[in-house]
């Protein structure tokens, strides 16, 4: 009996120190870029207590392990340099080492998706892979949603940071891959990506839970009841019925990519965000069975319009109480208040209802730039994906990221393409104006004008003659 005691005693006390070895964020990798100029947050675990001690780059800095093992350092900001450097990190006897550091700029490149976005999904991709010269950095995260806020990421979410060759690029949304590459081109320090898969979360899943409360309360409260239902295995509801697929997979459920990516982040340091994030294509359920070749499972079809019906319902009608507080909420998790920020506007669409939806979100995405600072609009092109809500041409989107990136990040030109300033109506003819310098040599593309529609305040769009100009007035505005 005695001996039992002492071997099941060991073997508690082996799990206990197991438990809390020391670790270092699932962020910090090898061949990891540190943004340049800014102070950096690095942070793992320990055991409760314990002093933790970071080097780096000539500097050291302690912290202490709070009751649950979390600890966080700090280091202050550093020179852009693209010496490969250790990064270490010591508590006691234990030591972890992160290799082949560099410090440069860092932009966190999110879409919100349903599809395959990567740059081997076509023979286009897969070529320009092959071309990858390794001139920069990339981390792919994709989105494991999380009904409570994390401490790290979830280890299936990355395999962490990678100098981009071949493999690593067939990786990234082909996007974020053109704009890690020219952006190389454009720049003298070492670029990193984080090229954030968000899945087909809506904004109300990238909002802390205290802030979609505010907005959504019943929501959310039904939201958790449900999941709790189904942590249980008890009925729920009147109709006390199983629920047999995680809530937290959920579009809505509130604060999942929030819990899964942004807390696991906060304190990083980013050159800048580049976000796409209000296109939320609501029929995803149908094209999930789609996928898995069930279209014709009657239960499963019911249960994908019963979710879709409330996807477009609630969802749609809680966008501009979830995106309009989103900048904020992300710079103060991210510990900087004037963090640039860019929206990606969502494309046209060929489906009614998604398509009024996508035009009410480029204006909300509009006034939420034309009130706050720093922060942009990118338009990646009115043609989509059919079935996905996203833009056809990753290519173009690329180019006018980066043409954001070097306006904004760097001072290199305009930020965007021409930035409203102001619209004359008179009986049945509009002119609108831009702000001065920014529609510079303005063309209408082939046949970009043919299909030109307008709407008065009923919002029903009717096809519309337009002519485009080049005429200066008093304040030097381009007229359209």
């Amino acid at each position: 009996m005695r001996l039992s005691r002492l071997i099941l005693l060991g073997v508690l006390l082996s799990s206990v120190a197991y438990g809390q070895a020391l670790t270092i964020g699932g962020y910090y990798s090898d061949n990891m870029v540190l943004q340049r100029d800014k102070a950096n947050v690095i942070r793992g675990s320990a055991m409760p207590g314990a002093e933790v001690k970071v080097s780096f780059a000539g500097q050291g800095k302690t912290g202490k392990a709070d009751a649950a093992g979390v600890w966080a350092v700090t280091l202050d900001p550093l020179a852009a340099s693209g010496k490969e450097m250790e990064l270490s990190v010591t508590s006691g006897s234990d030591t972890v080492v992160v290799k082949n550091v560099v410090v440069g700029d860092v932009i966190l490149f999110g879409r919100q998706t349903s599809i395959d976005l990567s740059l081997g999904r076509d023979d286009e991709g897969r070529k320009a892979a092959s071309g990858a010269n390794q001139g920069f950095r990339s981390m792919v995260i994709h989105t494991v949603p999380a009904a409570e806020p994390r401490s790290d990421l979830d280890g299936k979410s990355t395999t962490g940071w990678r100098v981009v060759g071949k493999d690593q690029a067939l990786t990234m949304t082909a996007a974020a891959f053109h704009l890690g590459s020219d952006l190389a081109k454009e720049t003298d320090v070492p670029v990193g990506i984080v090229d954030l898969n968000m899945g087909w979360h809506f904004p109300i899943a990238w909002l802390p839970r205290e802030a979609t409360l505010a907005a959504a309360k019943t929501r959310v409260q039904q939201m958790e009841a449900e999941r709790a239902a189904y942590v249980s295995g008890e009925p729920y509801g009147k109709k006390k019925e199983i629920i047999k697929v995680d809530p937290v997979e959920h579009p809505l459920y509130p604060a999942a990519g929030y819990n899964a990516v942004i807390h696991p982040l906060k304190g990083i340091a980013f050159k800048g965000v580049i976000i796409q994030l209000g296109n939320d294509y609501p029929y995803v359920y149908y094209e999930k069975l789609k996928a898995e070749g069930k279209m014709t499972d009657r239960g499963l079809l019911n249960h994908a319009y019963v979710e879709t019906y409330d996807i477009r319902k609630e969802g749609f009608r809680m966008e501009p109480a979830m995106l309009n507080p989103l900048p904020g909420e992300w710079r103060t998790a991210f510990g900087d208040a004037a963090l640039p920020l860019a929206f990606i506007h969502p494309p046209a669409s060929d489906l009614s209802t998604y398509a009024a939806h996508n035009r009410e979100m480029r204006e909300l995405q509009r006034k939420i730039a034309e009130r706050e600072e720093a922060i942009g609009i990118i338009l990646p092109g009115m043609e989509s994906i059919p079935f996905s809500g996203q833009p056809k041409d990753e290519s173009l989107l690329a180019e006018r990221s980066l043409k954001w990136a070097l306006g904004t990040l760097y001072g290199k030109g305009v930020a965007t393409g021409p930035l409203y300033a102001r619209m004359d109506a008179e009986g049945t003819k509009a002119t609108v104006y831009f702000k001065e310098g920014t529609a510079t040599g303005l063309k209408a593309g082939k046949d970009a004008l043919a299909t030109f529609e307008v709407a008065d305040v009923d919002a029903r769009y009717v096809p519309r003659t337009c002519q485009s100009r080049d005429r200066r007035r008093d304040d030097q505005a381009v007229e359209r």
